[in-house]
C-alpha cells in the first residue's frame, strides 16, 4: 500500500514537472517579424550609419554620370563630350574631369532649410571667381576665387547669396562640405570647420537644378569632382568626419 501511494505521489510529479516546462515553452519570446527585423534597421541605420541617413544623391562619377542611389536623375553635359579622370585613390576614370569647356546639370535636386552639399574637389588653376558646384535656386554653393574655397547659401530664390565664407586651400584633393540649418552656414575643408558664420532664413521645400562646373550664363571652371552627395539634412561635425575618413 505504501509502495502505491509512494508510486502515484512520483507519477503525480513527473507530471506537473513536465506541465511546468510546457508553459515555460508557451511564453517563450517569438521570433521578430520581418516588420520588426526592418524597424529595428531603420533605427540602427538613423542611430550608427550618418553617411547614408537621409542622403538624398550621390555621384561617384567612376566612369559613369549615373546617379548611384536610383534617387536623382542622372548627371547630364551640357556639351556633346564629358571625361573622366584620376582620383585621389590614384583610380583612373574615376573622377569628373572639367577642362573648362564643359559642364554638368543634376535636374530636380530637393532642397530645404536643413540642407548639406558635400563633395571631394580639387582644382587645377589658380581663377578670380568660378562656379564649382551651384544651384538654379535655393540651397547651397561652392565656389573658386583664387586659390580659396568659397561656400554660402541662397533662401530665398531672389538672387542673393547671402553669407560667403571661405578658406584658402592648395591644388590637392580636399573633401569640402558646405551646410545649413536655417541659423549658421558652415564650411568645412577636410573634415574640419574652417568658417561658421550667422545666416538665417527658412528655404521653402523644393526642387533645384545644380550646376557643376560652370553656371547658366557660361562660366567654366577647370578642375576635379568626386563623390558628391546631397543630404536633405544639416550634417554635425562628426557626421562631416565619418564622411571625410570614409
Amino acid at each position: 500500500m505504501k509502495k502505491q501511494i509512494l508510486l502515484t505521489t512520483v507519477i503525480f510529479s513527473v507530471i506537473a514537472l513536465f506541465s511546468c516546462q510546457k508553459d515555460k515553452s508557451v511564453i517563450a519570446p517569438e521570433t521578430p517579424t520581418m516588420e520588426q527585423t526592418n524597424a529595428a534597421v531603420s533605427v540602427s541605420e538613423t542611430r550608427y550609419n550618418p553617411i547614408t541617413y537621409k542622403l538624398a544623391g550621390l555621384y561617384t562619377f567612376d566612369n559613369t554620370l549615373a546617379e548611384q542611389g536610383g534617387k536623382l536623375p542622372n548627371a547630364v553635359s551640357n556639351k556633346r563630350w564629358y571625361s573622366f579622370g584620376t582620383d585621389r585613390k590614384g583610380n583612373t576614370k574615376s573622377a569628373i574631369a572639367f577642362d573648362s569647356t564643359y559642364g554638368l546639370t543634376i535636374a530636380n535636386v530637393p532642397q530645404q532649410t536643413n540642407t548639406t552639399v558635400a563633395a571631394w574637389v580639387k582644382y587645377s588653376t589658380v581663377r578670380p571667381s568660378v562656379s564649382m558646384i551651384t544651384s538654379y535656386g535655393v540651397g547651397p554653393h561652392l565656389f573658386q576665387v583664387q586659390n580659396m574655397f568659397i561656400g554660402t547659401v541662397e533662401v530665398d530664390n531672389d538672387g542673393s547669396l547671402g553669407t560667403q565664407i571661405g578658406s584658402t586651400v592648395s591644388n590637392a584633393w580636399h573633401h569640402v562640405v558646405v551646410s545649413y540649418d536655417g541659423a549658421y552656414v558652415k564650411l568645412y575643408i577636410d573634415g574640419v570647420l574652417r568658417n561658421n558664420y550667422p545666416a538665417t532664413g527658412s528655404i521653402v521645400p523644393q526642387t533645384v537644378k545644380y550646376y557643376l562646373g560652370f553656371n547658366w550664363l557660361g562660366n567654366y571652371w577647370k578642375g576635379y569632382i568626386d563623390d558628391l552627395r546631397f543630404y536633405s539634412r544639416t550634417l554635425s561635425a562628426s557626421d562631416v568626419t565619418a564622411l571625410y575618413n570614409l
